[in-house]
């Protein structure tokens, strides 16, 4: 942690205040993540986190290099009334790369994933267990996260402003809360192979 999130490290372990001290990712870095560069990268995941009405439908393409233990956002899709058919061709419809890995999707919604799986897409459960939630935020937090603010503007800005629950006196409780979070779930999902990689097998 000392290393991929110095800022992070200072505050758990040295009590400093940095920034408000409420973020959730400090580990999040924005540059341009060029056509060049993704071509270099050898491993690629994907994930879903439904949603329609009131919250957005959310796929992320990511990579992650082990050596140097980041992850780069490369693609996204966030939308509202989008169903799960016209978003898997919406999928699709960016290249045959992106059905040659799995999508991992939020295993509490099984009758979308069928839905994505007749519209032709590789699509899978993510694994799930009690803590997963609090575990891969904090597998997330221990890796760099480099994000192209063109490339995934939702992606970025919710990360970035996702911070932990605060009580009523305004100090910050170690809650995460169950909104604007729909990016940091499909990006868990995509890595499931990697953060699961013992329970779940790889992929």
């Amino acid at each position: 942690l000392r290393e991929i999130n110095p800022d992070a490290w200072r505050h758990e372990y040295g009590g400093e205040a940095i920034g408000s001290g409420g973020e959730v990712f400090q580990n999040i870095q924005a540059r341009t993540i060029t056509d060049a560069e993704i071509k270099q990268m050898g491993f690629v995941y994907q994930g879903v986190d439904f949603g329609f009405a009131v919250d957005p439908f959310c796929f992320l393409r990511v990579s992650y290099d082990r050596r140097t233990e980041s992850i780069y956002l490369l693609d996204e899709i966030y939308k509202t009334h989008l169903r799960n058919k016209d978003a898997a061709a919406e999928i699709l419809s960016r290249g045959p790369e992106y059905n040659q890995v799995i999508t991992f999707c939020d295993s509490a919604e099984p009758k979308s994933i069928v839905d994505l799986r007749d519209a032709g897409l590789n699509a899978k459960a993510t694994f799930k267990r009690p803590g997963c939630i609090e575990y891969r935020i904090k597998w997330l937090q221990c890796r760099r996260i480099i994000a192209d603010p063109k490339r995934t503007p939702h992606a970025y800005k919710e990360l970035s402003e996702y911070e932990y629950m605060r009580d009523r006196d305004g100090n910050i409780i170690s809650m995460l809360p169950d909104a604007n979070n729909h990016c940091s779930d499909a990006l868990a999902y995509a890595l499931t192979p990697v953060i699961w990689k013992k329970e779940y097998g790889g992929a």
